[in-house]
């Protein structure tokens, strides 16, 4: 990704997402987090959207019933 991307939840309790490569920031409820290669995260569903920006590939996913 370049740039900045939101996100929001499709379904599931939460989403996992995992940076493969690069560096970003990753914003949630006006927090901003630093992101680097290796990182893993959960978003809980009670977040509803979030960004993510900076030149990174990221893979996101979440449970289903």
């Amino acid at each position: 990704m370049h740039d900045q991307t939101s996100l929001a939840h499709e379904h599931g309790p939460y989403t996992l997402v995992s940076i493969i490569d690069g560096n970003g920031i990753l914003t949630v409820d006006d927090q901003q987090y630093l992101l680097h290669k290796g990182d893993h995260f959960i978003i809980p569903a009670t977040v509803k959207n979030w960004t993510m920006d900076g030149l990174l590939l990221a893979i996101a996913s979440e449970p289903t019933d």
